[in-house]
């Protein structure tokens, strides 16, 4: 492709960009980025989550011992918090690389 045809494609996508574009979503999504990484910031308590969830699922599936209180309840229970924490934060990254990716056919 030659550089005036891309950057034909360029200017297109400027104005494109310009009359659909709204900037004040990347605002918005860094508000949703802090929470992201609030929950991040103490990593442990997904990697203890997911230990005590180990612990449990072993000592009932297994019969491992027992080093945690488990039933198949509560490690239901345990899996569903998890799994919807993991949903919130792909969630809020999946919005962030959405409203990214049109920005994206401004390079050249």
């Amino acid at each position: 492709m030659s550089k005036s045809t891309r950057h034909t494609e360029v200017l297109a996508a400027l104005e494109q960009l310009r009359s659909t574009y709204d900037t004040t979503r990347l605002l918005q999504l860094i508000d949703h980025l802090d929470q992201v990484c609030a929950a991040l910031a103490d990593p442990d308590a997904l990697r203890a989550d997911l230990l005590r969830l180990h612990a449990m699922a072993h000592a009932v599936i297994n019969g491992g011992p027992l080093s945690v209180a488990s039933s198949p309840a509560a490690i239901g229970e345990l899996a569903a918090e998890i799994h919807l924490e993991i949903d919130q934060l792909e969630g809020v990254l999946g919005s962030i690389r959405c409203s990214v990716q049109p920005l994206e056919a401004l390079s050249q």
